[in-house]
């Protein structure tokens, strides 16, 4: 559910034409190639809440998703507006501040905002990547680009633990490996964060797994949006965990 406000919805019905149930000039083959492009299926039963016409089903749209997507797609639809610059220049500004809000309220870009700033250029150029995937509302598109920065970040690790971490030694048996260096100079102080760590052996095993058969990586059907934001998330926080305890004993 988006935290959009009474106030924040009759802004933009107002910029979007929306008071007699449509949306812009959009027909509804090209309302469901708009958001078809944007990888939303529209015509889904769930957008059917207050009723079929294109404004009611853009209401429903913000009344369901979270704000991440709902930024995306008001982001899209000022780009598609052709007479956005014969409008209101105070409204057109005001819809474009509850866009910005959404995206900066989203967890999603705060996580990848708190594991940036690496002396690295590849794990800048994957960040900025990453980045711009979750401004769009395209978590699935972040997989493989994690998966590689993932990766880089755990070998950085190990090399600055005197750890071999050899090209063809798979991600999940080197995060092992980390673990163990960091119970042997005892920088866990309790089992549980141990536990959780390790559990994570396991989580970047699979993550092997739908970096390739469910992401950009290859040809593949992508991961849907909820879980592919989900193991983001999950990722990330690790990743910001381990950067964080290795900076507290640097």
């Amino acid at each position: 559910m988006s935290s959009l406000t009474y106030s924040d919805k009759q802004k933009l019905e107002k910029l979007f034409e929306m008071d007699s149930g449509y949306v812009l000039n959009f027909s509804d083959r090209t309302f469901s190639e708009f958001f078809s492009d944007l990888g939303i299926n529209i015509n889904e039963e769930k957008y059917f809440l207050y009723g079929s016409s294109k404004a009611k089903r853009l209401r429903a749209f913000w009344e369901i998703e979270e704000d991440f997507l709902v930024a995306a797609v008001l982001r899209a639809l000022f780009n598609y507006d052709t007479g956005l610059s014969t409008k209101n220049l105070e409204l057109i500004q005001a819809c474009q501040a509850i866009a910005e809000r959404l995206i900066s309220s989203g967890a999603d870009i705060t996580g990848i905002n708190e594991i940036s700033n690496f002396n690295n250029i590849t794990l800048e150029l994957l960040i900025e990547e990453m980045k711009s995937s979750l401004e769009r509302g395209n978590p699935e598109a972040t997989i493989d680009r994690l998966h590689t920065f993932t990766t880089n970040f755990i070998r950085d690790l190990c090399g600055k633990n005197n750890i071999e971490a050899h090209r063809d030694k798979p991600l999940h048996s080197l995060l092992g490996e980390y673990i163990k260096c960091l119970k042997g100079r005892n920088s866990l102080e309790s089992l549980m964060t141990e536990r959780i760590l390790k559990s994570n052996i396991s989580i970047l095993e699979a993550f092997n797994d739908v970096r390739n058969n469910q992401s950009l990586a290859h040809d593949n059907r992508t991961l849907n949006k909820l879980e592919s934001r989900f193991i983001f998330n999950s990722i990330v926080n690790t990743i910001k965990f381990l950067r964080s305890l290795e900076e507290i004993e640097a």
